[in-house]
């Protein structure tokens, strides 16, 4: 998380440093320099491929600090003073036990919510104790806009609560996309885009360090002077 944080300062800072400005073209920034000087075409490669891949890079750190520890936690206090967080059953939910009827069978219960919930493998958890309550939500994170939270009734299988995607606030559905695209549960291309980012980040660390070789004093562990 603390790497993730400081990604992030480093990628705002690099873009502002590349940023043309004054006289310069976007042309002259985007263009290889292929200069007689090593240190010039590292510092080309170091900051067009981050360049190129920084949104990409940025989304994916955004999307995993959401569900850090400490960020997490200050995110998710902001989704719930926002309103934005997922609708949650109420703790209060009972099921009401039957004097002439036994609880349901796990297959009543499967079938009753394959009846009322999207197509999308699902899972089931069963009641703890006489009024608990069966709990079924999608099993795959795959397709987000397949989520959803139902709960019935163990004797009567009665629906008590349902959240679907039509119900989630802009946040929470932000969230149910931005997670599993950041653990590459999207498929084969969504982890082809994490390859893509975990190299160009790799090798804007390697480049930089490159770069800072041909800087310095030589024999010396130093800092650099500035050198346009």
């Amino acid at each position: 998380e603390l790497g993730a944080c400081w990604l992030l300062v480093l990628m705002f800072s690099g873009i502002y440093l590349w940023w043309p400005r004054g006289k310069a073209a976007w042309k002259a920034v985007l263009t290889y320099p292929n200069s007689a000087q090593s240190r010039v075409n590292w510092r080309y490669l170091h900051s067009v491929t981050a360049i190129v891949l920084s949104l990409l890079t940025i989304v994916i750190v955004l999307t995993g600090i959401t569900w850090s520890k400490y960020a997490g936690d200050n995110f998710r206090n902001m989704q719930n003073s926002l309103g934005q967080q997922a609708p949650r059953p109420p703790n209060d939910l009972r099921s009401t036990p039957l004097a002439e009827k036994s609880a349901l069978s796990v297959q009543t219960i499967f079938d009753i919510a394959k009846a009322q919930v999207p197509a999308i493998r699902i899972q089931m958890t069963p009641p703890k104790g006489e009024e608990g309550v069966w709990r079924i939500e999608n099993y795959d994170r795959n397709q987000p806009e397949k989520r959803f939270v139902l709960i019935l009734d163990a004797y009567t299988g009665k629906s008590l609560f349902f959240s679907g995607w039509e119900q989630l606030p802009v946040l929470a559905r932000a969230t149910a996309i931005g997670i599993p695209l950041h653990r590459g549960e999207f498929g084969w291309w969504n982890q082809v885009l994490l390859l893509f980012v975990g190299i160009s980040v790799i090798f804007s660390t390697i480049s930089g360090y490159a770069m800072w070789l041909k800087r310095r004093n030589i024999g010396q562990i130093s800092v650099p002077k500035i050198q346009y």
